[in-house]
Protein backbone atom coordinates (compact mmCIF):
# COMPACT_ATOMS: atom_id res chain seq x y z
CA UNK A 1 0.00 0.00 0.00
CA UNK A 2 2.92 2.52 0.60
CA UNK A 3 4.39 1.88 -2.94
CA UNK A 4 1.04 3.04 -4.31
CA UNK A 5 0.56 6.03 -2.37
CA UNK A 6 4.00 7.20 -3.26
CA UNK A 7 3.56 6.44 -6.63
CA UNK A 8 0.01 8.55 -6.22
CA UNK A 9 1.92 11.12 -4.80
CA UNK A 10 4.58 11.81 -7.18
CA UNK A 11 2.10 11.41 -9.98
CA UNK A 12 -0.16 14.44 -8.27
CA UNK A 13 2.85 16.65 -6.98
CA UNK A 14 5.44 16.25 -9.79
CA UNK A 15 3.19 16.19 -12.59
CA UNK A 16 5.11 18.82 -14.13
CA UNK A 17 8.43 16.54 -14.59
CA UNK A 18 9.10 15.15 -17.56
CA UNK A 19 8.03 11.56 -17.75
CA UNK A 20 10.75 8.97 -18.61
CA UNK A 21 11.40 5.21 -18.91
CA UNK A 22 13.34 5.13 -15.41
CA UNK A 23 10.42 6.87 -13.55
CA UNK A 24 7.87 4.80 -15.64
CA UNK A 25 9.92 1.49 -14.27
CA UNK A 26 10.47 3.26 -10.67
CA UNK A 27 6.86 3.18 -10.05
CA UNK A 28 6.29 -0.30 -10.86
CA UNK A 29 8.81 -1.30 -8.59
CA UNK A 30 7.41 0.56 -6.04
CA UNK A 31 4.06 -1.11 -6.49
CA UNK A 32 5.86 -4.33 -6.33
CA UNK A 33 8.50 -3.94 -4.41
CA UNK A 34 9.14 -7.70 -2.66
CA UNK A 35 8.88 -8.50 -6.78
CA UNK A 36 5.37 -10.58 -6.28
CA UNK A 37 2.02 -9.76 -7.24
CA UNK A 38 0.24 -12.12 -4.71
CA UNK A 39 2.15 -15.45 -5.12
CA UNK A 40 3.24 -14.60 -8.64
CA UNK A 41 6.43 -13.22 -9.38
CA UNK A 42 6.88 -9.65 -11.11
CA UNK A 43 9.86 -9.08 -12.53
CA UNK A 44 10.32 -5.23 -11.53
CA UNK A 45 13.46 -2.67 -12.43
CA UNK A 46 12.95 -2.92 -16.46
CA UNK A 47 10.54 -3.77 -19.60
CA UNK A 48 8.92 -6.92 -19.77
CA UNK A 49 11.38 -9.89 -20.71
CA UNK A 50 11.19 -12.19 -23.99
CA UNK A 51 8.30 -13.88 -23.14
CA UNK A 52 4.89 -12.33 -24.54
CA UNK A 53 3.00 -10.27 -22.55
CA UNK A 54 -0.78 -10.71 -22.94
CA UNK A 55 -4.07 -8.86 -21.94
CA UNK A 56 -6.09 -12.42 -20.51
CA UNK A 57 -9.39 -12.77 -18.86
CA UNK A 58 -8.81 -13.73 -15.25
CA UNK A 59 -11.46 -16.35 -14.91
CA UNK A 60 -9.16 -19.37 -13.74
CA UNK A 61 -9.43 -22.20 -16.22
CA UNK A 62 -10.95 -19.89 -18.62
CA UNK A 63 -8.30 -17.74 -19.38
CA UNK A 64 -8.83 -15.45 -23.14
CA UNK A 65 -6.27 -13.55 -24.38
CA UNK A 66 -7.58 -10.32 -26.01
CA UNK A 67 -4.72 -8.94 -26.80
CA UNK A 68 -0.78 -9.55 -27.06
CA UNK A 69 1.54 -6.36 -26.59
CA UNK A 70 4.37 -5.52 -28.77
CA UNK A 71 7.27 -7.64 -28.61
CA UNK A 72 10.41 -6.89 -26.59
CA UNK A 73 12.53 -6.52 -30.08
CA UNK A 74 10.27 -3.12 -31.04
CA UNK A 75 9.16 -2.14 -27.73
CA UNK A 76 11.90 0.22 -26.63
CA UNK A 77 10.92 2.22 -29.88
CA UNK A 78 7.30 2.31 -28.88
CA UNK A 79 7.93 3.16 -25.07
CA UNK A 80 10.03 5.91 -26.72
CA UNK A 81 7.51 7.48 -29.08
CA UNK A 82 4.90 6.84 -26.15
CA UNK A 83 6.89 9.08 -23.73
CA UNK A 84 7.59 11.62 -26.91
CA UNK A 85 4.11 12.16 -27.33
CA UNK A 86 3.04 12.30 -23.64
CA UNK A 87 5.73 14.65 -22.86
CA UNK A 88 4.91 16.93 -25.66
CA UNK A 89 2.46 19.77 -25.23
CA UNK A 90 -1.16 18.78 -25.20
CA UNK A 91 -3.00 19.28 -28.35
CA UNK A 92 -6.43 17.59 -27.48
CA UNK A 93 -8.77 17.87 -24.46
CA UNK A 94 -7.49 16.65 -20.77
CA UNK A 95 -10.09 13.28 -20.85
CA UNK A 96 -9.80 12.46 -24.84
CA UNK A 97 -5.94 12.45 -24.04
CA UNK A 98 -6.29 10.68 -20.70
CA UNK A 99 -8.30 8.20 -22.62
CA UNK A 100 -5.65 8.30 -24.81
CA UNK A 101 -2.54 7.76 -22.61
CA UNK A 102 -4.28 5.02 -20.81
CA UNK A 103 -5.37 2.59 -24.00
CA UNK A 104 -1.69 3.07 -25.41
CA UNK A 105 -0.07 2.34 -21.91
CA UNK A 106 -2.24 -0.58 -21.92
CA UNK A 107 -1.12 -2.09 -24.99
CA UNK A 108 2.47 -1.35 -24.67
CA UNK A 109 1.78 -3.74 -21.90
CA UNK A 110 5.98 -2.44 -20.95
CA UNK A 111 6.30 -4.00 -17.33
CA UNK A 112 5.42 -7.13 -15.96
CA UNK A 113 2.10 -7.15 -14.36
CA UNK A 114 2.04 -3.24 -14.13
CA UNK A 115 -0.46 -2.16 -17.16
CA UNK A 116 -3.63 -2.62 -15.25
CA UNK A 117 -2.81 -1.37 -11.91
CA UNK A 118 -0.54 1.14 -13.18
CA UNK A 119 -2.33 2.47 -16.19
CA UNK A 120 -5.40 2.73 -14.09
CA UNK A 121 -4.35 5.06 -11.65
CA UNK A 122 -2.13 7.18 -13.29
CA UNK A 123 -4.15 7.67 -17.26
CA UNK A 124 -7.31 7.84 -15.47
CA UNK A 125 -9.66 10.94 -15.86
CA UNK A 126 -9.28 10.13 -12.02
CA UNK A 127 -5.95 11.34 -11.96
CA UNK A 128 -6.42 14.52 -14.67
CA UNK A 129 -3.31 16.79 -13.47
CA UNK A 130 -0.43 14.74 -14.99
CA UNK A 131 -2.61 14.94 -18.42
CA UNK A 132 -3.50 18.62 -18.16
CA UNK A 133 0.37 19.75 -18.18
Amino acid sequence: MDGLIEVLLDVTQGFETVLTRSRLIGWQAALFPKGYSGFHFVKTGDLHGEEPMHVVSLQKGQEHIHFTAPNREILDEQVDSFLTWFNAAPTIDGLLRAGLAHLWFITLCACSAWQHRGGVQLFSGSNPTVLLK
